[in-house]
């Protein structure tokens, strides 16, 4: 509701707010459920918001609430109506991108490896400014590197199965950590409306 000179009222900001924070948890949980729970380094989300200025306030909000429990949140990338979310364990993901592997393939796509926030932000700058998706992307989101390595070689085709990521090498494990997140995401999700926060849902790793 508009006040009687047409401005936007307080309380209609605030309305406007929760909407938004509302909306972010429930995309937290539903994308980023084996994260919350420490199953998963990474979750990453898109979350359709005409006011990106009120998003990146909550995201910040949020980010607070979840360093606690040892899990990071970060807008990647924002445009006009839409913005990309990244949800990440900063202890693993610094484990993950240290493998000697990992550091062969994200050497030769030109980042510098050795600190997770400096290629995390390197990342961040190719989403926004590339023109082609950076599909090491995986990498950062816990993916197998000889996953993501295959992906990137057979152009997305040819995998042994599909579901969370595709996968290439290790079928039967990744099946069986499929359904370790499907689970979780049933479990989180169904907590989540019947009212549990997103403090409470988070594991402490």
């Amino acid at each position: 509701m508009q006040g009687q000179n047409g401005t936007i009222t307080v309380r209609d900001e605030k309305r406007k707010q929760r909407a938004i924070r509302k909306s972010l948890e429930y995309h937290l949980v539903k994308y980023c459920a084996p994260t919350l729970a420490d199953l998963k380094t990474a979750g990453l989300f898109s979350l359709a918001c005409e006011d990106q200025e009120a998003l990146k306030e909550e995201v910040l909000l949020l980010d607070r609430v979840l360093r606690s429990k040892g899990l990071r949140l970060a807008l990647l990338r924002a445009g006009e109506k839409k913005a990309l979310i990244y949800c990440y364990r900063p202890k693993r993901l610094q484990e993950d991108l240290a493998s000697e592997k990992a550091c062969r393939m994200l050497r030769a796509l030109g980042y510098c490896p050795g600190n997770s926030a400096c290629m995390l932000r390197a990342l961040a700058r190719k989403l926004r400014c590339d023109a082609e998706f950076p599909h090491e992307i995986g990498l950062f989101l816990g993916y197998p590197c000889e996953d993501v390595e295959g992906f990137i070689l057979h152009k997305g085709k040819g995998c042994k199965c599909c579901a969370d990521w595709k996968v290439y090498a290790d079928e039967e494990g990744c099946r069986r950590l499929f359904s370790q997140f499907r689970q979780c995401r049933v479990n989180l999700l169904r907590r989540f409306c019947d009212g549990a926060s997103i403090e409470e849902l988070a594991a402490l790793s």
